[in-house]
This record gives structure tokens, C-alpha cells and sequence, in this order.
């Protein structure tokens, strides 16, 4: 792991559509947000993957979300045959065309 500093907070989400789900800070940091709808077996596993993300840099990459994924579950990503490109706002996809 990176010096990344990180926080686990453990709520009941709304439903079980997912178990775990990592946000950056401003600051540097992460919360890591773990559905306790789930059973702990499930969490740790759940843990252990969004903790791969911060140490793989997964949210400071464009790398296609299958691939992020897949390296966060310790699997060889599948190559990618095409990548879309996100844009999140007019200027980026203005600033992508020139």
C-alpha cells in the first residue's frame, strides 16, 4: 500500500446493490464506505478490493473501468478491443477534439 490515508465507515446503504464503494478526498485521502447489509466474510473481501484501487491508483487513471476492475479483483484484465473516452464536461470533450 501507498502512504494514502484512508477511512472505513460501515453504514446500512439503502439496499444491496453494492457492497463497498471509495471516495477520494480532496485532501489526499479516501472514505471507504462498507455496506453492512452484507455479512462480514463479504466485507472483508469487499475491503481488500477498494483497498486495491487506492494502491493501484485506480482514481487517478483513465484506464477502462473493466480493466480497473479486473486488477482490483487480482484477475489479468481482459484487453480491451476499443476504448470510449468519458468526458465529464463540454470543455474536456472540446479540448479532446483539437
Amino acid at each position: 500500500m501507498d502512504d494514502s490515508d484512508f477511512y472505513i465507515r460501515r453504514l446500512d446503504f439503502p439496499n444491496r446493490s453494492v457492497k463497498a464503494i471509495t471516495f477520494p478526498n480532496d485532501d489526499g485521502t479516501f472514505d471507504i464506505y462498507l455496506n453492512t447489509l452484507y455479512p462480514e466474510s463479504e466485507l472483508q473481501t469487499a475491503l481488500a478490493h477498494e483497498l486495491r484501487h487506492i494502491r493501484l491508483g485506480h482514481f487517478y487513471s483513465d484506464a477502462p473501468i473493466a480493466q480497473k476492475e479486473a486488477e482490483a479483483d487480482g484477475k489479468p484484465a481482459a484487453p480491451s478491443v476499443r476504448s470510449i473516452p468519458l468526458f465529464n464536461t463540454p470543455q474536456e470533450l472540446g479540448k479532446w477534439m483539437k
